[in-house]
């Protein structure tokens, strides 16, 4: 979970198949303006996730100036990538995959953001692209 300046906040869910918990139906995010008593009535499909075989969970992180980043992982191929969004959940920056698995193909994922968080996307003339 996170929260934009303006105070809207913003998580991230899974849906599962009912008959298979274990497998992943899709990820979604969806956010709030009002502090958590109404939501968008049909949550934002997370469709990078859609790309790749066992996706994990979408972490997120916002920077100060309301930039979203989603950290995800996937089985196949077995990565970790950092996808980039405005606090619209439209996608600013598709996946750019920031780690490959070495030996078992299995990754524990943590986000913390920091002040030079924007410095994982390339700078073109002082703008992040």
């Amino acid at each position: 979970m996170v929260v934009t300046s303006t105070g809207r906040v913003i998580i991230s869910t899974s849906e599962v198949i009912p008959s298979n918990p274990n497998q992943v139906y899709g990820h979604y995010l969806n956010y709030s303006d009002d502090g958590g008593t109404t939501w968008l009535p049909t949550p934002v499909r997370f469709s990078p996730t859609d790309l790749v075989i066992g996706a994990g969970s979408p972490k997120l992180a916002m920077d100060k100036n309301d930039t979203l980043y989603v950290l995800w992982t996937s089985v196949n191929p077995p990565a970790i990538f950092l996808s980039k969004l405005d606090a619209n959940l439209n996608i600013v920056k598709d996946s750019v995959r920031v780690a490959t698995a070495l030996n078992y193909n299995s990754f524990a994922t943590h986000f913390t953001i920091a002040r030079r968080l924007q410095d994982v996307f390339t700078k073109k003339n002082g703008e992040l692209k």
